[in-house]
């Protein structure tokens, strides 16, 4: 619950850069600060939530796999985004390709909050049952 709450501002920042007006770079840093607080405990909650479903033994194993995804993730991520920005700002412009970008930052944001939301009402499993088995 409080990862995708913690996504509402991290949505309405993102939307925020991409409607500032250019010339009002401290919006864009207190926009990018509010991302950064928030984006703290989605991380970490997401990690938790999948450790949680984890067995005893799996732990170790299934942290290890986040890690190992979130950081191909990130590469692909970051080679996706240069090239779009390369692409487009020889075709159309430095602005319309970092618009592209925000856009789809801004849409999966939006994903992932939808997706958070549909774990509303997980309860992580109750202590006593890993004892007694």
């Amino acid at each position: 619950m409080i990862a995708a709450l913690c996504m509402l501002p991290i949505i309405v920042a993102f939307a925020g850069i991409l409607w500032t007006p250019s010339g009002y770079l401290w919006i864009d840093y207190l926009l990018l600060m509010l991302i950064g607080c928030f984006i703290y405990p989605v991380i970490n909650l997401i990690t938790v939530a999948a450790l949680d479903i984890a067995s005893k033994k799996a732990i170790g194993t299934a942290a290890g796999f986040i890690g190992l995804f979130g950081y191909v993730a990130r590469m692909v991520q970051v080679k996706g985004f240069g090239r779009v920005v390369d692409y487009y700002t020889v075709t159309q412009g430095k602005e319309y390709a970092w618009n592209i970008v925000l856009y789809t930052v801004l849409v999966c944001a939006a994903i992932t909050g939808v997706l958070l939301s549909l774990m509303w009402k997980t309860r992580p499993p109750r202590l006593t049952s890993f004892i007694f088995r």
